[in-house]
C-alpha cells in the first residue's frame, strides 16, 4: 500500500505511479500545465480516492484518508471512527478544484 495526501500525488505521479491508477490531491489547477508528467485524465475529484493499492486524498479530508488507509492495511475499522468532514451532502468537483491565487 501507498498513499499520500495534498501535494504529495505529484511525487507519486513523477515515479510514474499514477499513470494507470486513479488519484486526487489537493493541488493548484494550475500545476497540471506546469507538470505534464501528471497524468490528469485520472484525476478523480472526491475526497478520498483508493485505486490499484494507492490512496490519495486532498488536504481537508485527513479523517477520511487515515481510515482508507488503514483499510488498506487490511486492517478493520467502524465507518464512525473518525467523523467525517461534511455528511449533509457530497463534494462537487468545484469544491474539490483549487487554483492559485490571482496577482492583484
Amino acid at each position: 500500500m501507498i498513499a499520500g495526501m495534498s501535494s504529495s500525488p505529484v511525487l507519486l505521479a513523477k515515479a510514474g505511479l499514477l499513470d494507470h491508477t486513479k488519484f486526487t490531491a489537493g493541488i493548484f489547477e494550475e500545476t497540471y500545465a506546469l507538470n505534464p508528467f501528471i497524468p490528469k485524465q485520472n484525476l478523480v475529484r472526491q475526497p478520498v480516492v483508493t485505486d490499484c493499492g494507492i490512496v490519495t486524498s486532498s488536504f481537508q479530508f485527513f479523517r477520511e484518508f487515515a481510515i482508507a488507509a488503514i483499510r488498506a492495511c487490511g486492517l478493520k475499522i467502524g465507518d464512525q471512527a473518525y467523523a467525517p468532514a461534511r455528511t449533509d451532502r457530497p463534494y462537487t468537483a468545484e469544491e474539490l478544484t483549487y487554483h492559485l491565487p490571482k496577482e492583484s
